[in-house]
Parts: C-alpha cells; sequence; structure tokens
C-alpha cells in the first residue's frame, strides 16, 4: 500500500508499507492528527497528518481512531463498506436519488440490477484522460504506416499530396472538437483506410456535433476550389492534382452514405428524433457503400465497413426507439444524468430491458446513457438547420461553379489499365488540368 498527498503541484507520493501485510481499513485518529490501518496486529500508526513524517510504530484499539462510516440516504444505515456502491442493508444505489414513492419492481432481481446500474451510471468517476504523448506517437506510427502503404503503388508526389489533403481535413474536425471543448481530442491515419478524429463529450449539443462534422470537408472544398479558380493559370501539374484531390475527397465525403461526413449530417439535420426514417437512410447507405467496394472500387475494406453498418442498424433502431418512447412520457428531461429523479430513471429503465430483454449489466449501463442522451439533447430549430444546410449548398454550389468537380471521376474512379495505349500508367495518377 501507498500513501499519497494533495499538493497545489499535485499529487505526490510520500511513503509505502506492506510486505505481506494485509489492510483491512485505514482511519484518522480522533483529533485527525495522525493516520493508521487496521490489519492482523491491531491498528498502527503510519504517519502525522500535520507534517506527514512517519512516527513510531504502536499498537493501539479501535476506540482510539474514528471510522468514516457512509450511511444510506434511503434506509439511514452506517457502514463502512458499500460493494458495487448499493447499500448493505436495503440493497439500493447510495447515488440514487430518495423517493417516498414504492416504486420497487416486483421482480427482486430486476430490482438489483437496476439498483446496481444506476450505481454505475450515476456513481462513474470520470474517464481517466489519455496522455498527449502516447496520442502523438499513436499518430506517427499509424501516418508512417499509412505513406508506406500507398508508397508501395504511387509516386512519392502523390504521396505527399494524399497524406496532406487527409491531413487537412481532420485537422478541420480536431481544431472543431478542441474548440467545442471535447476530451482526449486525437488524430490518427489507419492503413488501407484513411484518417480519422475522436473525442469525448457526453450529451454535446447537435449543434456542435454538426460543426464538428462540416469543419472538415468544407474548407478543402473552399480551398480545392479557390486554387483550381484563381492559381492554376500556368497549368502547374503538381499544383492542379492538389486542387483535384481536395476537391474529389471532400466532395466524395459529402455524400449522405454514413459513416462518411455527409451521411451523419444528414441524420443530425434531417432524421434525428425519427427512427424508422433514419434506420432506412443508414440501411441504404450500407448497400450502397458495400456495392461500391464490390464492384466499383474494388475494395474490401469498403465492403466490410458496409456490412459492419449494416449489421449495426437494429441496435441503432432499438435505442432510438427507446428514446421515442421516454420523450413520450418526459418531453423535457434533464441534461445531467445526476439530476434525473428516480422515477425518471426507472423509465429509463424499462424502455433499455423493452429495447434489450437479454442485455447483461454493462450492457444495460451504456442502453441507459445512450437512451437518457438522445431524449435529453434537443434537436435544432428549423432556422438552424436552414443556415447550415445554406451554407453547406453555398460552398457546394461554389465548388461546382468554378468546374473543379470535374476532377472527381478522373481522380476517385478507377482507370483504363495500362494495356491501352492513351491511358495513364498504372502507378500514375490521370493528368488533371483546369477547362479553358
Amino acid at each position: 500500500m501507498e500513501i499519497w498527498i494533495s499538493k497545489p503541484s499535485g499529487y505526490a507520493h510520500t511513503d509505502q508499507f506492506g510486505g505481506d501485510q494485509i489492510v483491512e481499513a485505514v482511519a484518522t485518529s480522533a483529533d485527525g492528527k495522525t493516520l493508521a490501518t487496521s490489519g492482523y496486529s491491531g491498528w498502527t500508526y503510519l504517519h502525522e497528518t500535520a507534517s506527514w513524517k512517519p512516527v513510531l510504530d504502536q499498537n493501539l484499539t479501535a476506540n482510539d481512531y474514528r471510522m468514516n462510516k457512509q450511511s444510506c440516504p434511503h434506509c439511514g444505515s452506517e457502514f463502512e463498506e458499500a460493494k458495487q456502491g448499493c447499500c448493505p442493508v436495503c440493497g439500493q444505489a447510495l447515488a440514487l436519488p430518495p423517493s417516498g414513492k414504492d416504486l420497487w419492481f416486483p421482480y427482486y432481481p430486476t430490482e438489483q440490477v437496476f439498483q446496481r446500474a444506476c450505481a454505475e451510471l450515476l456513481g462513474a468517476s470520470p474517464e481517466a484522460r489519455t496522455p498527449s504523448g502516447r496520442r502523438w506517437r499513436w499518430f506517427l506510427v499509424g501516418l508512417i504506416l499509412f505513406g508506406l502503404v500507398l508508397f508501395a503503388g504511387n509516386s512519392a508526389a502523390k504521396v505527399g499530396i494524399l497524406v496532406s489533403v487527409l491531413l487537412f481535413h481532420e485537422l478541420g474536425h480536431f481544431l472543431g472538437m478542441r474548440l467545442c471543448d471535447y476530451r482526449d481530442v486525437s488524430m490518427f491515419f489507419i492503413p488501407f483506410f484513411g484518417a480519422a478524429v475522436t473525442g469525448r463529450k457526453d450529451r454535446a449539443p447537435v449543434w456542435q456535433q454538426v460543426v464538428v462534422l462540416i469543419l472538415g470537408p468544407l474548407p478543402g472544398l473552399i480551398l480545392g476550389s479557390a486554387l483550381w479558380v484563381g492559381l492554376l493559370k500556368a497549368q502547374h501539374a503538381f499544383i492542379c492534382e492538389a486542387a483535384g484531390w481536395l476537391i474529389a475527397l471532400n466532395l466524395l465525403n459529402l455524400a449522405p452514405l454514413e459513416p462518411l461526413d455527409g451521411g451523419r449530417l444528414v441524420n443530425l439535420l434531417l432524421f434525428y428524433r425519427q427512427p424508422r426514417l433514419e434506420a432506412a437512410v443508414v440501411c441504404l447507405s450500407a448497400v450502397a457503400l458495400a456495392l461500391a467496394g464490390e464492384f466499383v472500387f474494388g475494395s474490401w475494406v469498403l465492403f466490410g465497413l458496409g456490412v459492419l453498418i449494416l449489421l449495426s442498424v437494429p441496435g441503432r433502431y432499438a435505442t432510438a426507439r427507446a428514446a421515442c418512447r421516454l420523450l413520450e412520457q418526459w418531453p423535457s428531461l434533464p441534461l445531467e444524468p445526476s439530476a434525473l429523479s428516480q422515477t425518471q430513471l426507472r423509465d429509463t429503465f424499462r424502455q433499455v430491458l423493452r429495447a434489450f430483454p437479454t442485455a447483461d449489466l454493462p450492457s444495460v449501463v451504456r442502453g441507459m446513457r445512450q437512451v437518457h442522451e438522445r431524449a435529453a439533447v434537443v434537436p435544432l430549430s428549423l432556422l438552424s438547420k436552414g443556415f447550415f444546410l445554406a451554407i453547406i449548398a453555398a460552398v457546394a454550389g461554389f465548388t461546382f461553379y468554378s468546374g473543379s468537380f470535374e476532377a472527381l471521376p478522373r481522380l476517385v474512379l478507377p482507370h483504363p489499365s495500362v494495356n491501352q495505349p492513351d491511358s495513364p500508367s498504372a502507378n500514375q495518377s490521370p493528368v488533371i488540368k483546369p477547362a479553358e
């Protein structure tokens, strides 16, 4: 066992002890000046709390120490330890707000699952942040592997263009998450697939989710179109190809197919809280992605991704339906789970069990969190939806007006093989030039 103390500069290690010693409890003395442990040999002094200097070991009686007992908010019982966050006397979750009504589930095992689920949902400590050094190491490793995979069949110039375009796209998502106070924001490259940015923010407002999504493709479209229109008078091949890839990849990313940014934007702006329409759109997206991967691009990665998305549809639909049923009971739910009443928590639990009857405890806790979030986070107003759709339409219109969209089929779709006399070689991209 180790002793750590809190200082202005952070936690500092002071001492450790143990060996084969078994520590059953830690307590402070009645005057608050010493810290002690209880083991097989009785109570033993450890440190003076004022100076945190070790003192001589002394065997004492339990009466010399004050045990910091907890009390249950439901039954008032005092206890020294609460396993799984529930009172050892009445079995109710300590983090659960007390209620004057008799709300217990008739089937006692169901009540036990509910109490334990509430203990984990309401009493969970914040997840530890991933060290930034580790995130950047993974970023560099993924970037190197991704570049090596591309370099196997492409020129160094094309690899540099593709990596730069993907980095510019993901940097927009990265900055959007940082501006919206997401936690553990990290960027990484995935060989054979592309790049991605991840971050965590519980119950993020819909407008923030939309901002994070559009900051990926829209800046790339604007920059690529501007290069195509204004800076290509000299017909520089490298700049032409870079502008073409900026347009092609970002325009393709705006396609209304999940998990692309365009598909997620469609669900947030048009089908939020409409489970049937959302499920139908996701199904069509998954089928289109799998067919495109198999017959257009010849990519097993896209085909497998489409299959995985299709398999996830039943669970997503069940969660969305449970959230809608909860909204019918409680049209206005608090955003924080800790602010939910016991009745609201029980109704959330009922909807999760109705959607997933065979779920285990971790799945129930995860389901309660997801159902509450979908029910509590309100959708955008009609004016806000129109504002974001107008921005997307304006950027897409500028792209088409500039004529740069012609780069999309020539760069993204497979081009003829080297056996045809007028086609580019297998390891070269088609030459992209703007229309005169």
